[in-house]
């Protein structure tokens, strides 16, 4: 089973998901790392720099795998990649890519997709223009604007992104993958959108297990609760932010941002701030994940068996709770052991109920690894059984011998689950301590999004 951790494409690192809850069962974990930010994914739109060199990363870390796993244990013939976040989105590029064929047979993408409208910059040269000036390198010819840049040291390029920590950074400041100039020489990993991609049909037709987290956009809607300013500011200039927020052209039709604000109910002014909270953490949620979770799915169903879930259980370990903690004023891991101490206090000593605000984006990770300092379940941990009944699955999609042609049932808590019938409107596995099928849970929401007038554009 080989990880690809998440991080927007800019942070992360795979020494952070620990194995021990996997080593559990009978396989072999392979966690990696890969260029990240502009290190790993900028793009000149010309030959020079073609772009996606983490994703490539990825690639060559599987053929690694291909030639050596056997030497610990494990069957090359038999290896499923899985991801979170960018990671999931990452395992769907691979599923997309011609580079990745034959290097898997197996795919699991959580809470991240190709198809999501963080995943991808559409035009790569403005991108590098504003990057290269904001180092000082801007020119009209991208060979200068490199060779500019070559010559900083990875302390000042990495200064250059600090525009990201901004929740209200444009997806232009963010390093994210790119359709590449399509030059055939065996060096090109992606040549048109994932959305065309499936379209078409040419994939590596793979068993695929997908899905998302119930309040997904938690982890934006978080970033504003914490900011009183940043609220006054989008109250005051919504219009403005709005496109932002949403990754959504600067010039997108004032109709479509009223639509958005009267739906989401962004301007209700006696909303409370719990009210607000789950407003905006339904838009994000609608805009970043599910919508094109259920596109998506329509079309990869048709060429391969695809398992559909929706986790609901709410454990211990929110990632709400750090993204609430991190307000800048101390060094996060200050901040972050405050937070717990302050967590432990209110709940050993006195007695209280921790607020719960839903299941954020990341919430599952905490039952699938070991993260020190942030989540460790013991034997005695109230999410002890949880954890390892969700490892059992992902272990058990990974060793199931799966029809391609589809009708292979996997079973959690008693529960079976078919893969999604390509010609029937979709059916999720509600991921739960009580599991079960259910109808899509939120199409009013996601048929506002299809008819909205730039549903074609996202």
């Amino acid at each position: 089973m080989f990880f690809i951790h998440g991080g927007l494409f800019i942070f992360g690192a795979g020494d952070l998901y620990r194995p021990d809850y996997f080593m559990d069962e009978d396989v072999v974990l392979v966690t990696i790392n890969y260029r990240l930010a502009s290190f790993g994914f900028l793009n000149t739109g010309d030959e020079l720099v073609r772009g996606n060199m983490g994703l490539k990363d990825q690639v060559l870390a599987m053929k690694f795998v291909q030639q050596n796993i056997r030497f610990f244990g494990g069957d090359p013939n038999r290896v499923t990649i899985f991801g979170e976040s960018a990671g999931g989105a990452s395992v769907h590029y691979h599923v997309l890519s011609p580079m990745s064929k034959g290097l898997f047979n197996k795919a699991i993408s959580q809470s991240g997709l190709a198809t999501n409208p963080w995943a991808l910059t559409k035009d790569p040269v403005p991108q590098l223009k504003k990057f290269a000036s904001n180092l000082g390198c801007y020119s009209e010819n991208s060979k200068e604007m490199v060779s500019c840049m070559k010559n900083l040291t990875a302390t000042e390029v990495v200064r250059g992104h600090h525009v990201v920590a901004d929740p209200l950074r444009q997806l232009i400041d963010v390093f994210v993958p790119t359709v590449e100039l399509n030059i055939p020489d065996g060096k090109t990993f992606l040549t048109d959108n994932a959305m065309n991609v499936l379209k078409t049909g040419v994939v590596n037709k793979v068993p695929m297990m997908t899905g998302a987290n119930s309040e997904e956009g938690l982890i934006n809607s978080a970033l504003i609760a914490r900011n009183e300013s940043l609220r006054q500011n989008l109250r005051q200039r919504m219009e403005t932010f709005l496109p932002r927020l949403l990754y959504l052209e600067d010039n997108t039709n004032t109709t479509v941002l009223s639509q958005l604000r009267e739906y989401y109910y962004l301007e209700e002014p006696n909303a409370d701030s719990l009210d607000e909270l789950r407003n905006f953490t339904n838009m994000f949620t609608d805009r970043f994940w599910l919508t094109d979770l259920h596109r998506a799915v329509k079309y990869q169903s048709k060429l391969a068996p695809v398992y559909l879930y929706y986790y609901t259980y709410s454990g211990e370990f929110t990632l709400t709770d750090f993204v609430l903690a991190l307000k800048g004023e101390h060094h996060p891991l200050v901040e972050i052991l405050a937070m717990t101490l302050k967590n432990l206090v209110k709940k050993y000593l006195f007695w209280e109920t921790l607020p719960n605000f839903g299941i954020c984006h990341s919430d599952e990770l905490s039952l699938q690894f070991y993260m020190p300092l942030l989540a460790r379940i013991s034997p005695s941990h109230r999410d002890y059984e949880m954890s390892r009944e969700i490892v059992k699955l992902w272990v058990q999609f990974a060793k199931e011998e799966i029809d391609i042609s589809g009708g292979t049932e996997l079973s959690f808590l008693g529960q079976r689950w078919p893969p999604q019938d390509p010609d029937q409107p979709l059916t999720y596995f509600q991921l739960d301590t009580k599991p079960k099928l259910i109808s899509e849970p939120n199409s009013d929401r996601i048929q506002f999004w299809n008819n909205l007038a730039l549903a074609k554009h996202i």
